[in-house]
């Protein structure tokens, strides 16, 4: 194995770890903020639509999902990528 393949065999590992310790720390913020068919259908599609078309898909106010996107992203469960969202996991 070359250096280089060491390297990025580390850092995968590294990620893999990473991914299990923010799935720990988020699975309770996730499930207190699902806790409902119509939330868990608004975190399946963000990332994917914008808040106008998340709107249109749950018809609900787009005051209402910017609301809940920017609440998930002080919770730790969003990011905010220029003007969309998308999940950690």
């Amino acid at each position: 194995m070359t250096e280089q393949e060491e390297v990025l065999a580390s850092l995968k590992h590294i990620e893999e770890l990473l991914t299990v310790l923010v799935k720990n720390a988020l699975s309770k913020a996730i499930e207190r903020e699902l806790r409902n068919s119509d939330m868990e259908k608004l975190y399946a599609i963000t990332g994917n639509c914008t808040a106008r078309q998340a709107a249109k898909k749950l018809d609900w106010s787009l005051g209402k999902i910017s609301s809940i996107w920017q609440r998930w992203e002080r919770l730790g469960l969003l990011v905010k990528d220029g003007k969309t969202y998308r999940r950690f996991l």
